[in-house]
């Protein structure tokens, strides 16, 4: 009953709670719609590569790449209800940053794993060791990431500069310059 009382406050129009529809359907409704069929699809999805497509060899690889299935789908459905609310909007240019960044994140990667091969088995030698061949390879990653968005001009990457010097200036007490 307390949750049925929740969802009513919520909708009602005389909530303090500002609703708007996506696609003729509240908001609530669809995340929700869209938070079952993803949760479905990666329970189905995780049976199917642990049971019948066990063949394929995955093991926890095929759990792994069963949540990032899962993860595109609901950003999927989460787009088509956005559209369907606001209209077109720049898809071009959000798929040419998606592969821009996704370039870049394959170079990180590849760094990574070239670091991995010329280290060896060095690193697995103790938890100091290991933790920092980790923080190594987040560094790596985080400067040849960002290296590889600057050559292929993801145009969003300002917006993190901006914020990450905003972050420095509060962390070290200092007033920012709202021109930068």
């Amino acid at each position: 009953a307390d949750i049925t009382e929740f969802v009513k406050n919520f909708e009602s129009p005389k909530s303090e709670v500002v609703e708007f529809s996506l696609g003729g359907r509240s908001l609530f409704e669809n995340l929700t719609k869209a938070s079952f069929v993803s949760v479905g699809l990666n329970l189905a999805l995780n049976l199917l590569f642990i049971g019948p497509l066990k063949f394929l060899g995955l093991a926890h690889n095929g759990l792994a790449l069963a949540t990032s299935l899962t993860a595109i789908v609901n950003a999927l459905q989460l787009t088509l209800y956005l559209r369907r609310r606001v209209g077109r909007f720049e898809g071009r240019r959000i798929a040419s940053t998606i592969l821009r960044v996704a370039l870049a994140a394959g170079v990180a990667s590849g760094m990574c794993e070239l670091a991995l091969v010329v280290t060896g088995a060095r690193w697995h030698h103790g938890f100091v060791r290991e933790g920092l061949a980790v923080l190594g390879g987040l560094v790596i990653a985080l400067v040849s990431g960002y290296a590889m968005m600057k050559v292929t001009r993801v145009e969003e990457l300002a917006t993190v500069e901006s914020l990450g010097r905003s972050l420095v200036a509060r962390v070290l007490g200092r007033r920012e310059d709202p021109r930068s």
